[in-house]
């Protein structure tokens, strides 16, 4: 059996009746980096510590490797659980040099053996020059790679990532955490990352589940949940798009641009949603005419250009190539590249293209 850790129905109430966290689902595979994405205040550090021991759940089960750790009248504590924490801010001791904070997991370690293992877990980190240096002497992608470092030491079945990257800048975000999958990978460990960053989610997970308000909307791999969002909010939540109101006949829908095709039949009125990266735009043609849009604005980035278009009473973003060269007040055809994608919350009337930005 492929799967590590199973979350069933967890749910937990702070204010009661108000659920903080609402019948959360999901699975882990071994050695999958898994992760739990979504806005502030949706639920996803608390699961988090449901899962790790520090909050126990009004109801559900964590199962572990086929051992429950809560759930009923069984609850396991933090410390024997077999999971690792690496915590936001680190949780560095400040007073102890980098191979004690790493030997400080090892308590099921005889004591003789715990330098060695601390300082192999150090070169594997590319760590070895910094075993005598206290924590306030190195960076803080240095600093995250101690407190990983210390997670994995005493090998725990499980590795739990608040939001471990949030502290450092944009560059070296991006270099950190290349490094620790690439960590994570080699040691053939299982993660589970929480997150509020959507680039982040999608660079490092192998699966991600979307929170909101408690519970979970779409689960799936980076590409899945980019390119065939399940609802509304997933679908601005992970990225910019177009939500557009259209009239579908089995397996295609009649828009401001024209007719589409669609990732799923559908009849009746339907919610759309079409990244602008799947749009472009072409000098009109004369059986275009219906469907004539004005550029109202453009966003030259280098590498591509963003365009704002009005069509009709409508706007959408499109994203093209840095070749594709067109003005404000221009008229244009938007053509889509790629079908769309029918939102089940389709039976929400929407005014509009909204633009999620």
């Amino acid at each position: 059996m492929n799967t590590l850790l199973l979350t069933s129905g967890l749910t937990k109430c702070f204010e009661p009746p108000e659920k903080v966290v609402d019948r959360v689902t999901f699975s882990v595979n071994r050695h999958e980096i898994f992760s739990l994405l979504g806005p502030s205040g949706c639920g996803k550090t608390t699961t988090l510590r449901m899962i790790a021991g520090f909050e126990r759940p009004d109801e559900g089960d964590v199962i572990l490797n086929n051992r429950k750790l809560t759930g009923g009248k069984t609850f396991v504590e933090p410390e024997n659980r077999g999971i690792g924490f690496v915590f936001q801010d680190y949780a560095l001791f400040p007073h102890l040099p980098v191979i004690r904070n790493v030997m400080f997991g090892l308590k099921n370690v005889p004591r003789k053996h715990r330098e060695e293992r601390a300082l192999e877990i150090l070169c594997m980190m590319g760590l070895r020059e910094f075993r005598d240096r206290s924590p306030f002497e190195l960076s803080g992608g240095q600093q995250q790679r101690v407190a990983l470092a210390r997670a994995i030491a005493p090998m725990p079945e499980l590795i739990l990532l608040d939001e471990p990257f949030s502290n450092l800048d944009a560059v070296l975000r991006q270099s950190t955490r290349d490094e620790i999958r690439t960590l994570l990978i080699n040691a053939g460990m299982s993660a589970l990352l929480v997150t509020h960053d959507q680039e982040e989610a999608l660079s490092f997970a192998d699966r991600i589940a979307v929170m909101n308000e408690g519970r979970i909307e779409q689960i799936g791999t980076p590409e899945e949940v980019y390119y065939r969002p399940r609802t509304r909010f997933v679908a601005q939540f992970l990225g910019t798009t177009n939500l557009i109101a259209a009239e579908a006949i089995g397996a295609t829908a009649l828009t401001e641009f024209g007719r589409v095709n669609l990732d799923r039949p559908a009849t009746g009125r339907v919610t759309l949603s079409i990244r602008p990266e799947h749009l472009t735009i072409e000098k009109p043609e004369k059986h275009h005419s219906n469907y004539l849009g004005e550029i109202i604005s453009k966003d030259f980035k280098g590498h591509d250009i963003t365009y704002r278009v009005r069509i009709k009473a409508r706007e959408c973003l499109v994203h093209t190539g840095n070749r594709v060269n067109f003005h404000a007040g221009d008229r244009v055809h938007v053509r889509p590249l790629e079908t769309a994608v029918v939102l089940e919350e389709s039976n929400v009337p929407i005014t509009g293209t909204k633009v999620a930005v």
